[in-house]
């Protein structure tokens, strides 16, 4: 067999070209990956040993471009397997400094041999630190919901719990009295709320919450009216020499509301009075007023006026 038939026999058989290919490729790629490179990474940028009671409040980059020097192989796994880390060490810190970045604070991998060369950038990081202050602050729900019409809130939207340990720095922990969740919105609402939302922490502020997380609850309910009899009516303001007499002393009053808390509601619950100072003398008539619980309101009451007859008190 001539090498022209050889040739020939192989040009027909596929198999063996793509075997022959992929075998200059593995030869081809075992050179590359023991070829000497150099490469830019990007390095993970880690503060260590700061200090029990301090916080780190300036701007540490996530990252920092370094050069190395290494085999292809080593280069490969170092950006993708065993990835390096330049370490920041606080322990002595205890304000501020403007910290060097250095290749002798980049760590790697024993198994690699990859060499950092240089820190292209940043040079230098400041660091601030700053005294740690904790804290316990109410938590106030930022929520915006619109009931559907002809329902309301049972009770106001609370969260549970409703307070929150903060952990800061001094200089803004000291000044907190409350923090806020997160905005939480819902129109047309029928059914009670029962859900989680976080507390609204600004990264910029260095910042932490524990709970991060609460249970803003929102008890929803139809609007009813209801007929409450016979409260009393009170009086204020009265000079201390006289006596008076209201008539009627009883009102009844028409009042609105969650349908549950209608249902609980007594004459008791109701306070209603008329102010003397505000008596006409002419018409001996006033208009009572009246406190009613949160979340009721007033729709009528019978009568309107009530009648105040005074007696002076004589020496």
């Amino acid at each position: 067999m001539d090498f022209k038939r050889i040739l020939k026999r192989l040009s027909h058989q596929w198999q063996v070209k793509l075997y022959l290919f992929f075998l200059a490729v593995l030869l081809w790629g075992f050179v590359v990956i023991n070829k000497s490179y150099e490469t830019v990474v990007s390095v993970d940028l880690i503060p260590i040993n700061v200090q029990d009671g301090k916080l780190i409040v300036s701007e540490i980059p996530e990252h920092v471009k370094v050069r190395f020097t290494g085999t292809g192989k080593d280069l490969i796994l170092m950006q993708y397997v065993s990835k390096p880390r330049l370490e920041l060490n606080m322990e002595t810190i205890q304000h501020f400094y403007d910290y060097p970045l250095r290749v002798n604070q980049v760590i790697l991998s024993p198994d690699l041999e990859a060499i950092p060369m240089t820190v292209i950038s940043p040079e230098t990081v400041k660091v601030v630190l700053e005294d740690m202050l904790v804290r316990r602050v109410r938590i106030v729900p930022n929520i915006d919901v619109d009931p559907h019409p002809g329902y309301t809130f049972a009770t106001e939207p609370y969260v549970l719990p409703d307070t929150c340990t903060i952990t800061g720095p001094r200089s803004i922990v000291r000044r907190m009295q409350t923090i806020t969740t997160e905005s939480y919105k819902a129109k047309d609402v029928k059914k009670s709320i029962r859900e989680e939302i976080a507390l609204s922490l600004p990264d910029s502020l260095h910042l932490s919450a524990q709970p991060g997380m609460v249970t803003l609850v929102a008890e929803m309910d139809k609007i009813a009216e209801r007929d409450i009899k016979t409260i009393k009516i009170g009086v204020i303001r009265l000079p201390h020499d006289s006596n008076l007499a209201i008539d009627p002393p009883e009102l009844d009053m028409r009042v609105s509301g969650p349908a549950k808390r209608l249902a609980r509601l007594t004459a008791d619950s109701i306070q209603v009075y008329v102010d003397f100072s505000k008596w006409n003398p002419e018409t001996r008539e006033c208009v009572p007023e009246f406190n009613l619980p949160e979340g009721i309101e007033w729709v009528q009451s019978n009568p309107e006026k009530v009648r105040i007859v005074v007696e002076v008190n004589t020496p």
